[in-house]
C-alpha cells in the first residue's frame, strides 16, 4: 500500500531539486540560446526518477530504474544529435546534468534525502562556474597541474579499495572515513584556491575565499598588506570578516557530509550560520575601492598537502581518545580547544572522525564544534594582532567579541535547556 503523503512529499521534494538545476540551466540560456534543456524539462527528469523508484516497488521489479536511466541517456543523445545537427555544437554539460538529475531523483525515491541535496548543490555549483573551469589550466603552471592531478588520481583510486571498518586497538581509525575526510577538506580548499586564482577580485573576494584555504593565513596577510597600504584598510577589515565566516561555513560542510546528519546540521545552523550574518551584517562596511589585490596561498590540493592534514586529523582524534577515556571524559573539551587553534579543520573532521567510529554521539559533536568554532573565532585576534595594523585589530576586538560571546551563550543555553 502506498503512503500518499510521503510519495507526494517526494515528488514535491525531487520537483524542487529538479528545479534548482533547470533554473540555473535557464539563466544561462538567456545568454546562450543553444542550451537544450531548462526548467521544465530538468524537473520532469527528476521526477522520472523519483517515480521509477515508485513503480519498481509496486511491480517488484528493480529494473525499471536501469531502463528509466537508458531512457534519459537515450534522451540525451537524441537531443544531442538533434543540437549538433542545428547548431554544430558539441557541448555535454547539460546532457550530463541530465543524467545526475534522473540519479537525483532516484536518490529521493530511495529516502537518500540528504545525499540528494549535497548533489543538488554540487551540481549546482560545478554548472554556474562554466567559464572559471575551463581556465583551470591557464592560472596553474605546470607543477602545480601535475601535482594536483596525481593528488585526484591518488585520492580517487586509494578511496573506493580503504576498509570502511575501524582497525585500531583503540576504536577511532576507520581508514574510508577519514580519507574521505582528507579529500573532502582538500577539495574545498581547492575549489577555493582555483577561484581566487580566476576570479578578479579585491580584498573582500580574497578574504571569502581564503577562509576556506587557510584561514589563518589569510588573516594575517590582510592585515599586513593593509599596514603597507592604509587605504586598504577597511577592505581589509572586510575580508577579514568574510574570512571568518567562509571559514565557518566550510567547516559546517564538513561536519554534514562527514556525519550524514540532519540533527547535527539543525543544532549547529543558529550559532554558526545565523550569528555569522548578523555579525556581518552589522559591521560589513562598503569597499572603497574595486582592486584585483591577491594573496599568496600555496595549492591545497596535493598528496604532500593531504598527509599534513591526515597526520594532523589521526594525532588530535587519538590523542582526544585518550585522554577522554584514560584519564577523565572533561578532558575532550579542552584538548579539542586547543587542538582547534593549531588546525580548525583538521579538529573538526577528527571529531567527525571519532563520531563515525561510534566514539561520540550527535550531540556531543554539535558540542565540540561549537567549542572549536568558539576559539577559532577568538583566535581571529591573535593573527590580526601578528599582521601588525594596530587600528584594524582595535575595530576588530568587538565584531570578535561579540560573535564568540552569542555562540558561547547558545552553547551554555544549551547545556541547560537541549534544543
Amino acid at each position: 500500500m502506498v503512503d500518499v503523503i510521503v510519495e507526494l512529499g517526494k515528488i514535491l521534494f525531487a520537483s524542487l531539486l529538479g528545479g534548482l538545476i533547470g533554473i540555473e540551466r535557464e539563466f544561462i540560456r538567456r545568454f546562450k540560446k543553444t542550451i537544450p534543456m531548462g526548467t521544465r524539462t530538468l524537473v520532469l527528469i527528476c521526477l522520472f526518477g523519483n517515480l521509477t523508484v515508485l513503480l519498481s516497488d509496486l511491480i517488484g521489479n528493480d529494473w525499471i530504474t536501469i531502463m528509466g536511466l537508458i531512457g534519459v541517456i537515450t534522451f540525451a543523445a537524441l537531443s544531442f544529435y538533434s543540437r549538433y545537427k542545428a547548431y554544430k555544437e558539441k557541448g555535454l554539460t547539460t546532457y550530463s546534468a541530465s543524467l545526475v538529475t534522473y540519479l537525483i531523483g532516484l536518490l529521493v525515491g530511495y529516502n537518500e534525502l540528504l545525499i540528494a541535496v549535497i548533489v543538488t548543490v554540487v551540481t549546482v555549483i560545478i554548472l554556474s562556474l562554466g567559464d572559471e573551469v575551463k581556465e583551470l589550466v591557464s592560472v596553474m603552471n605546470e607543477r602545480e597541474l601535475n601535482a594536483t592531478l596525481l593528488f585526484a588520481i591518488i585520492a580517487l583510486v586509494i578511496l573506493p579499495i580503504l576498509p570502511n571498518t575501524v582497525i585500531d586497538p583503540l576504536g577511532v581509525f576507520n581508514p574510508f572515513s577519514f580519507w574521505l575526510l582528507v579529500v573532502i577538506i582538500s577539495a574545498l580548499s581547492f575549489t577555493s584556491y582555483i577561484l581566487l586564482r580566476v576570479v578578479k577580485n579585491g580584498l573582500f573576494m580574497t578574504g571569502l575565499l581564503g577562509g576556506v584555504i587557510n584561514a589563518k593565513v589569510t588573516v594575517y596577510q590582510l592585515v599586513s598588506k593593509a599596514k603597507k597600504q592604509p587605504s586598504l584598510r577597511r577592505d581589509a577589515f572586510n575580508g577579514v570578516l568574510v574570512c571568518s565566516a567562509s571559514s565557518l561555513a566550510s567547516m559546517l560542510i564538513i561536519v554534514v557530509l562527514g556525519t550524514l546528519s540532519f540533527k547535527v546540521l539543525t543544532e549547529l545552523f543558529i550559532p554558526l550560520i545565523l550569528v555569522s550574518g548578523l555579525i556581518l551584517l552589522l559591521f560589513l562596511r562598503r569597499e572603497k575601492r574595486k582592486g584585483t589585490e591577491k594573496l599568496k596561498l600555496s595549492n591545497p590540493f596535493t598528496f604532500g598537502s593531504a598527509l599534513k592534514i591526515a597526520f594532523l586529523i589521526f594525532i588530535f582524534s587519538e590523542v582526544i581518545y585518550l585522554l577522554t577515556n584514560f584519564i577523565h571524559p572533561s578532558l575532550i573539551y579542552p584538548s579539542i580547544a586547543l587542538s582547534s587553534f593549531v588546525s580548525f579543520f583538521a579538529t573538526i573532521a577528527s571529531i567527525v572522525s571519532l563520531y563515525t567510529a561510534g566514539n561520540i554521539s550527535e550531540m556531543t559533536v554539535a558540542n565540540l564544534v561549537m567549542v572549536a568554532s568558539m576559539v577559532s573565532v577568538l583566535g581571529r585576534l591573535v593573527f590580526i594582532r601578528m599582521g601588525g595594523d594596530v587600528k584594524i585589530f582595535r575595530k576588530m576586538v568587538l565584531p570578535i567579541i561579540l560573535w564568540f560571546s552569542l555562540i558561547t551563550v547558545y552553547f551554555i543555553v544549551r547545556q541547560f535547556l537541549p534544543i
